[in-house]
């Protein structure tokens, strides 16, 4: 199925490139999403009328996207999980988790298809993942996934100090 991008997608193009998908892919994710428009001769003109504003939209949520990725930039966002005495969680932490864990501690609203884990979170300890705010931008942040919200902030904190005697460390030399 031919359709005409209203959006840049990763894998596929920029806005207004006419491409071929599979017909499944289509219906039943970009054109709900209104990621896309069927390509025919009706749609393309239309499309051709409102291309300068779908640009202007484009850059003005890539803007929005930029100046939410330097605010959640380098930030540290704690997931509390059950787990046994070596660490070993019971079950994983999944996207859904990290964005809502990010939603609640940035008040951005953060989709968990949003979060790219590199590797799958099956035990205590700092991961870092990252977030595509727009085809454009993406951040990174830091996630601390611990038993407690005391041992949370108890990990926090140690972090801290390291980081300060770290900078005194350089300011010395």
């Amino acid at each position: 199925m031919e359709v005409i991008l209203l959006e840049k997608i990763s894998g596929l193009g920029g806005i207004g490139a006419v491409v071929k998908v599979k017909e499944g892919f289509a219906k039943n994710y970009l054109i709900p999403r209104k990621k896309v428009l069927r390509a025919t001769v009706q749609n393309k003109k239309i499309f051709e009328q409102q291309k300068a504003l779908l640009e202007q939209q484009n850059l003005e949520k890539r803007a929005a996207a930029e100046l939410n990725a330097q605010s959640i930039s380098n930030k540290v966002v704690s997931v509390i999980r059950q787990a046994g005495e070596d660490g070993r969680l019971y079950g994983s932490v999944t996207a859904r988790n990290i964005a809502k864990a990010i939603s609640v501690a940035s008040g951005l609203d953060i989709s968990d298809e949003m979060i790219v884990i590199g590797e799958k979170i099956k035990e205590i300890g700092f991961y870092e993942v990252s977030i595509t705010l727009h085809a454009d931008v993406s951040s990174n942040i830091k996630v601390n996934v611990a038993r407690s919200e005391q041992e949370a902030e108890a990990v926090l904190k140690a972090l801290e100090a390291e980081a300060s005697a770290n900078d005194k460390e350089e300011l010395k030399s």
